[in-house]
């Protein structure tokens, strides 16, 4: 594979080589091809940004963000009973992950559906065995949050190195020719766990919230910035529950007065806040051990 994954395909914010030169400041959301003038690799690449920066915006204004679950919320995180012993606690979960889709940045902060392709040969859901431990204590105002999720690399493939990619045009003398280049976002097999610092307490009142925003603002480069999609979280203060981490579709609720009672307003108009935990998420009981599943 290329040694610089992006270097066809990225919105460059810094001085890179790359043939792709847009930039969403530049506003330009359009490419009209002149009559009569060569055809520029720079240009189709443009358009490719263009589009994928527009449905990258509107998938994020509508409640997607790193680690969203979009076709893929068959999974069903469950806990087991934690095994202490004399190094300490041994947190369980067993997680079945079927085949689909979720949202994820790539190393330029732009966004895309990716699909997790995984499954045993019989097509049933891949069971993944997981394990993990925590400090028994944090400081104050901060928080040791486990996060359950998929790693992944950025690829550019190149004909040669996927000979299904020469030209396909049997028949004609440009058969099995080199041409085009791939951006592929290889998804690895497994779940992994990774522990994170979040600066949130235990009883603050916005608790899920703050630990949703560290993963949106990719906190120390832990999510994003390190190829990491987090699907679930799991803390010491909730250890009873696995969360499933965002939303996938935008909900909203009005937003009341201290006395609970009359509705906020702001310019003469009722103001509203996106609901953090939707109704589409819900916590379902088996055996005793409580997890979030998707409605």
């Amino acid at each position: 594979m290329a040694k610089e994954p992006r270097s066809y395909f990225s919105i460059k914010e810094r001085n890179e080589p790359s043939l792709d030169t847009w930039l969403p400041s530049t506003n330009f959301l359009q490419v009209g091809f002149r009559p009569g003038y060569s055809l520029q690799a720079r240009e189709l690449i443009e358009i490719q940004s263009i589009l994928q920066h527009q449905i990258s915006t509107f998938a994020q204004e509508i409640g997607y963000v790193h680690g969203s679950l979009a076709k893929i919320c068959e999974s069903d995180p469950k806990l087991s009973s934690p095994v202490t012993d004399a190094g300490g606690t041994q947190y369980t979960a067993i997680v079945s992950m079927n085949p689909g889709y979720f949202f994820m940045k790539d190393s330029d902060r732009l966004g895309h559906f990716v699909r997790y392709n995984h499954s045993y040969s019989d097509g049933t859901s891949i069971q993944h065995s997981l394990s993990w431990s925590v400090a028994p204590e944090s400081p104050d105002n901060q928080t040791e949050v486990v996060f359950i999720g998929l790693e992944y690399e950025e690829q550019t493939v190149t004909p040669e190195d996927d000979p299904g990619l020469y030209d396909n045009a049997a028949g004609f003398p440009n058969e099995n020719a080199p041409g085009a280049v791939r951006y592929h976002v290889d998804v690895k097999p497994e779940l992994v766990v990774k522990n994170v610092i979040v600066n949130v307490g235990a009883g603050d009142g916005n608790y899920n919230q703050v630990i949703n925003n560290a993963v949106i603002n990719d906190h120390d480069g832990n999510f994003s910035a390190s190829n990491f999609v987090p699907l679930f979280y799991w803390s010491y203060p909730e250890q009873g529950v696995i969360r499933i981490l965002h939303t996938n579709k935008a909900e909203y609720e009005v937003v009341y007065e201290e006395d609970g009672e009359t509705v906020e307003q702001l310019n003469g108009a009722d103001v509203y806040a996106k609901v953090y935990n939707p109704s589409n998420i819900s916590l379902r009981n088996s055996d005793g051990d409580p997890y979030e599943y998707c409605t």
